[in-house]
């Protein structure tokens, strides 16, 4: 018995243009997917300059994509059963490409109608959920609503053209889409915000969703027309803005946004994320003390109490541009030579900082670690030995934000294993008063791990508190006769200190020991904020 091998059918030219439909309409879907992470994703980045890129503002602004979304596909669901779908799959894309090209010009003028330039820090940290959450409305649920329309309209518009099962068409789009999600992720991150900055990763992202509606329709006429509505956006704004006289330098890392500016008297200043005058580090022309209001002075007074005559050896935590290196290199006795490290996790702080303020390379005495977590930077040093003579902890997620794992037991402890016996170990706290909640938490924390009362030092015309804890020693107080006993330069910084209510003892029982199971942090930070309202 013959048996024929059933002969191979050829495709129909109709059934090759529904292949190729359905593959771009796919394509479509993963570009929209796409689109939807990069905008959601560059987002905080937008309005970090007024909001920050604290939790609270991630929950904004994730929280307005989502109902973004939500919306998207109702609105998507009900246009799947009107006519010519793949038109208002095109109009909805093209109108969310323009979206993404406004938004770089339009925030700007939104976050400063919801946060006015007169408004303090303490303000806007206040009223931050609600603000921050007006402002995600507003920029970026038009665009993620748009962009959501895409799913149950390709879905629609697949199962039209080739008979497919719903089910079976939905299983693809929502495969191609988040296929397009993740691409829109990690490159977002990784490659677009690093190397193009904000706005020049938006519009590469307007790119691709008009390649989207390319794809989504044959209307040539409607294509050409929305090409040149969106060159016409572009046109006007393809040369930067002119950057206030004061600038410097400027970049944006996986991280934030980094700024070296110009202040008087030749002084310059390193902003991450900042828009409200605030500053990171400081830079002046000659290293030593900066004067009254600036916390770094203080970092200079262990050295002092503890009689250091050859090295002192010192880590920071949080180095940012090395401010607390030049007060310490300027003010630390004669005869006394500074061998530092210090641990910083944008590598573009560091690159802008050797640039422009003086951070010098990594060299025998100075050692910089870039790209580290502190926390997780102590490990590592403590396993290969090393040892320091004081330890500064300056370390900030946001502009007025301690990270929770940087203020624990667990954390204090860690630090505390790289002290030399005697070693000071110090914290910048931004607080108000020495009887902050903050304050208190943080102080009864180092209490806690060092065995020993913390001492919290103001510094006057300034909202910061400097803790103090001392390694297998007790803290010297401004009561203590020693205190005052250091050299002419820092006369003034002590008797500033000395001054009654501007100093106190904390022990492990006046406030909360943070560990990393229970550090409410933002709790913490919420009643500082509102005791300060309470004062203004």
């Amino acid at each position: 018995m013959t048996f024929l091998r059933p002969l191979a059918t050829k495709k129909t030219k109709a059934e090759k243009l529904r292949a190729g439909s359905t593959s771009r309409l796919l394509a479509a879907a993963a570009l929209a997917g796409l689109g939807t992470m990069a905008i959601e994703l560059s987002a905080v980045r937008l309005i970090a300059p007024w909001f920050g890129t604290s939790q609270a503002v991630w929950t904004s602004a994730i929280g307005a994509v989502l109902v973004a979304l939500c919306a998207g596909y109702l609105v998507g669901g009900r246009w799947a059963h009107a006519d010519a779908p793949e038109k208002r799959l095109s109009v909805c894309l093209w109108a969310a490409a323009a979206w993404a090209v406004l938004l770089p010009k339009i925030a700007p003028w939104i976050a400063a109608l919801l946060v006015p330039e007169g408004a303090s820090l303490e303000q806007v940290a206040s009223a931050l959920p609600l603000t921050s959450l007006a402002c995600s409305l507003v920029l970026f649920f038009p665009p993620a609503l748009l962009l959501a329309t895409s799913g149950p309209l390709v879905v629609e518009l697949i199962a039209r053209g080739t008979s497919c099962p719903a089910g079976s068409a939905g299983g693809k789009v929502l495969a191609c889409s988040t296929v397009g999600s993740l691409l829109g992720t990690f490159g977002t991150t990784y490659f677009a915000i690093p190397s193009l900055g904000v706005q020049g990763t938006l519009w590469v992202t307007a790119g691709l969703i008009c390649l989207g509606a390319v794809f989504s329709s044959r209307a040539g006429a409607q294509h050409q027309a929305a090409g040149l509505v969106l060159g016409a956006l572009l046109s006007g704004w393809i040369q930067p803005d002119a950057e206030p006289f004061e600038l410097i330098a400027i970049g944006e890392s996986p991280y934030q946004q980094v700024r070296v500016t110009e202040l008087e008297d030749g002084w310059r200043a390193l902003e991450v994320n900042e828009h409200r005058g605030s500053f990171q580090s400081l830079w002046a022309p000659e290293p030593g003390l900066l004067g009254p209001g600036y916390y770094y002075d203080y970092f200079s007074l262990p050295p002092a109490w503890s009689g250091a005559s050859e090295d002192w050896d010192a880590l920071v935590l949080g180095l940012g541009a090395g401010t607390a290196w030049r007060v310490l290199e300027g003010a630390l006795p004669l005869g006394v030579e500074l061998g530092a490290t210090g641990v910083e996790l944008d590598p573009l702080v560091i690159e802008l900082a050797r640039e422009h303020m003086g951070l010098p390379q990594s060299s025998e005495g100075r050692r910089v670690i870039s790209g580290w977590d502190a926390r997780v930077a102590l490990g590592p040093l403590r396993q290969e030995g090393s040892r320091w003579d004081h330890v500064v902890v300056d370390v900030y997620a946001n502009q007025v934000e301690i990270p929770a794992h940087l203020a624990t037991v667990e954390f204090f402890t860690a630090a505390q294993g790289v002290l030399k016996p005697g070693g000071w170990l110090q914290v910048n706290v931004g607080a108000l008063g020495v009887d902050d909640p903050l304050v208190l938490a943080m102080g009864a924390t180092l209490a806690d791990v060092f065995g020993g009362p913390t001492l919290a030092l103001e510094v006057p015309f300034s909202r910061n508190v400097v803790l103090c804890q001392r390694h297998q020693a007790p803290v010297l107080t401004p009561s203590d006769p020693g205190f005052a006993d250091v050299g002419l330069e820092l006369r003034a910084l002590v008797q500033r200190a000395q001054v009654p209510g501007t100093w106190t003892l904390l022990d492990s029982g006046d406030g909360q020991v943070l560990t990393d199971l229970d550090a409410p942090m933002e709790s913490l930070q919420r009643a500082s904020l509102a005791r300060l309202g309470g004062e203004l």
